[in-house]
């Protein structure tokens, strides 16, 4: 997710471990995200959304389009996520 690459670049030392600070998470479960072992909650992309400027509307939507199985239904998301960041 280019969500997780843009909120750990913009912390202050560019780190997983300050990314995961930054969040009050722990280190482990941020690579678990950025490997894509775990979902990132959605209440996690909202926060790093908000952080970064971007719509956090259109990166939820973006987040389960990535991670829907059904291509009907990730359709459905993808659509969502284009309307919600036009």
């Amino acid at each position: 997710m280019a969500l997780l690459d843009e909120f750990q670049a913009a912390q202050p030392r560019g780190s997983k471990n300050a990314a995961a600070a930054a969040l009050g998470v722990p280190r482990a479960r941020w690579g678990d995200w950025q490997n894509g072992t775990r979902p990132v909650p959605d209440a996690y992309i909202v926060r790093m959304a908000r952080a970064t400027g971007r719509d956090p509307g259109a990166m939820l939507a973006a987040a389960h389009a990535e991670r829907e199985v059904n291509p009907d239904t990730a359709a459905v998301w993808r659509a969502l996520a284009a309307r919600a960041a036009a």
